[in-house]
């Protein structure tokens, strides 16, 4: 039944991205264009800093729409009025969440996937572009460790993909707990929102704090000296780390989901 539910996401989101997706490659190819006739007149000057300011822009509103859609599509779908309908189907909580987790998922990928090839065609060959991504390679060439070095791609990658699962459980439960409310849940679910984003700013406020203590007081002098003995097996612990913490905040914030979406389910 996933694979059902998912077909509508894909099949809302289609007709609404088709509109936007191809502009961030068009604005590429609009400053990979504007690449071939340069020359040292500030009219060269003006027509590249404004093709690719319009490359930011629709970079950055590509990413944004799919999120702002997807967020729509969230709260309109289970918690407005068309919530009756969807509760009324065949479907359990958890193939529910699945589906708009993945729909989100696949069109998040799509649109950065977009955004990336047009920054690939605007600067593709430039002289400084090309020689830095040559640089890169070679860097990565010389590392003597290359077991570990595939270990800790291999962690990046567990960890873009629960950032990337992740955020939008964060943007769901805020609705979540917002719907709760008998008046003003689009401005509750902003509130939560709001105060989710402060909280995170104090603790990583605090945490620095602790750390500028610490450092003075010279706590992290052993700890150095064992980083310094140990420089991959640090690397994998602090990537473990925040896999787990980011693992772990993702299992808490779709449990939220799915407790109010089955006990205090309140439609309009």
């Amino acid at each position: 039944m996933v694979k059902k539910l998912l077909g509508y996401e894909i099949k809302y989101y289609l007709h609404i991205v088709i509109f936007y997706l191809p502009v961030a490659l068009l604005m590429g190819l609009i400053v990979r264009i504007v690449q071939f006739f340069k020359t040292d007149h500030y009219i060269y000057d003006f027509l590249f800093s404004s093709s690719l300011l319009l490359l930011y822009v629709a970079s950055a509103v590509a990413l944004i729409a799919t999120m702002v859609l997807a967020v729509v599509r969230f709260y309109k779908n289970l918690y407005s009025a068309e919530g009756y309908l969807t509760f009324a189907l065949p479907v359990n909580n958890h193939q529910i969440i699945i589906s708009k987790l993945l729909g989100f998922i696949i069109f998040q990928v799509i649109t950065f996937v977009s955004v990336a090839l047009g920054w690939i065609v605007a600067f593709i060959g430039v002289g400084s572009v090309w020689e830095t991504i040559k640089y890169l390679f070679a860097l990565i060439a010389s590392i003597p460790e290359k077991g570990q070095l595939a270990l800790i791609i291999i962690e990046i990658i567990i960890l873009g993909a629960l950032l990337v699962i992740t955020t939008p459980l964060i943007y769901y439960s805020c609705i979540t707990i917002g719907q709760t409310a008998k008046k003003h849940k689009i401005l509750l679910s902003i509130g939560i929102y709001y105060g989710y984003s402060v909280v995170l700013q104090i603790l990583s406020t605090v945490f620095s704090i602790v750390v500028m203590l610490m450092g003075t007081a010279g706590l992290f002098e052993s700890f150095g000296i064992w980083i310094s003995n140990h420089p991959f097996a640090s690397i994998h612990i602090f990537f473990w780390i925040i896999i787990l913490v980011t693992a772990g905040v993702g299992v808490a914030l779709y449990t939220v989901i799915y407790k109010i979406m089955t006990n205090k389910l309140n439609l309009e």
